[in-house]
């Protein structure tokens, strides 16, 4: 799929819709990632495989290390406290 988005414009891409964008001139645009405890083992599952291509020793300790902060972040977020 491909389109034109023009001034003003919003383009909305639900949360693990891979996309690419490419301006056809210069622009400002803004985006909006967030995490949280819907995605937050997509995004740990997506961190482990760019790691065991390119850091496969430090991947273990990555993942542990982000399994400990969306525990707590999850916690934070139930609690309704954010960053």
């Amino acid at each position: 799929m491909s389109f034109v988005v023009g001034p003003g414009e919003t383009l909305f891409i639900p949360c693990g819709w891979w996309h690419t964008a490419r301006s056809l001139t210069p622009t400002i645009s803004v985006a909006l990632d967030s995490l949280n405890a819907s995605n937050w083992k997509n995004f740990m599952n997506e961190v482990d495989m760019n790691m065991q291509k390119h850091r496969p020793k430090l991947a273990k300790v990555v993942q542990g290390y982000l399994s400990i902060a969306g525990s707590l972040l999850g916690g934070l977020e139930k609690a309704g406290m954010k960053l």
